[in-house]
């Protein structure tokens, strides 16, 4: 029966090789993945002119502050235009809840445009890659400002994302006292893509230690020589440990799991692993001296 050692000797340089090119494609493809079906891009503000529609598009979450910055588009029906395409009166777009004070007003006499507002969200930072941001139910109601008070507009709504590395996913429930009949809630989850990114770098923070601690425990049993230039290396991984922590998407803040986890293992291992180094240099170096 053949041994199994010399058949993994053999071939353990094209598995390592293949398990990368592998881990490499599965990133390729979470990206595409994201690109083609994660982000929803705004519509066409030609679609639906023959009805008033509000757009509001996700631009920017700030999980640190649990919150997501908004544009809102009006793109009013023909009802509400002159001959110059501007609006007749002033059209009122209330977004609750925000966090800007007083509802968005477009004027009379000019063309439709985009103003921006900010959204309070639900989430946990902390739960970083996995974390997920949930805003409570919004409601968009549209009134036209005419000479006899506020006028309710049957509108629509549309909920979109151009956040990329983020997947935003809304849910709608029917309420008759909003102008445009539903109440949304916004959900915000990192896509694939992300996600795979995180894990890759928090793959290599855990790795590196590790392949640290190999090299310095096989020197100091005597079973590898002394190099001195590996000094350096240990010196660099410890840096590079330092700079990946900060290099991650969406840092958590300190203190949370990554850090009580990984990072204090990947600093605990460096060192150990550079103590150990040191004591086979000093045993190096008493034997070159004796």
């Amino acid at each position: 029966m053949p041994e199994r050692g010399p058949f993994v000797r053999r071939f353990r340089v094209p598995l390592i090789a293949v398990s990368l090119i592998a881990v490499y494609c599965a990133v390729l493809f979470a990206s595409a993945f994201d690109v083609a079906f994660g982000t929803q891009r705004q519509l066409s503000i030609d679609a639906a002119r023959e009805s008033t529609v509000v757009d509001v598009v996700v631009q920017q979450i700030q999980p640190e502050v649990q919150s997501i910055a908004v544009t809102v588009t009006l793109v009013p029906g023909f009802e509400l235009l002159d001959d110059r395409g501007r609006l007749r009166d002033a059209v009122v777009v209330a977004l609750n809840p925000d966090t800007t004070p007083g509802d968005i007003v477009f004027p009379a006499g000019h063309h439709p445009s985009t103003l921006s507002t900010n959204m309070a969200t639900d989430g946990d930072l902390a739960a970083w890659p996995f974390d997920r941001y949930v805003s409570e139910r919004l409601t968009v109601d549209v009134w036209s400002e005419t000479a006899t008070g506020r006028e309710p507009i049957a509108a629509s709504a549309r909920i979109s994302n151009t956040i990329y590395g983020w997947d935003v996913t809304q849910t709608a429930t029917t309420d008759s006292a909003v102008t445009t009949g539903f109440r949304y809630k916004i959900t915000l989850a990192r896509a694939p893509s992300t996600l795979a990114y995180d894990i890759m770098l928090v793959s290599i923070l855990v790795a590196l230690p590790a392949l640290g601690l190999f090299v310095a425990i096989n020197t100091v049993r005597g079973r590898r020589p002394f190099l001195a230039p590996l000094t350096g290396w240990f010196a660099i991984m410890l840096f590079a440990e330092v700079q990946l922590r900060n290099a991650l998407p969406g840092a958590p803040p300190p203190g949370s799991w990554i850090d009580r986890s990984v990072t204090i293992w990947a600093l605990i291992g460096l060192v150990a692993a550079m103590t150990m180094y040191v004591v086979a240099w000093w045993r190096d170096h008493e034997s070159q001296t004796m």
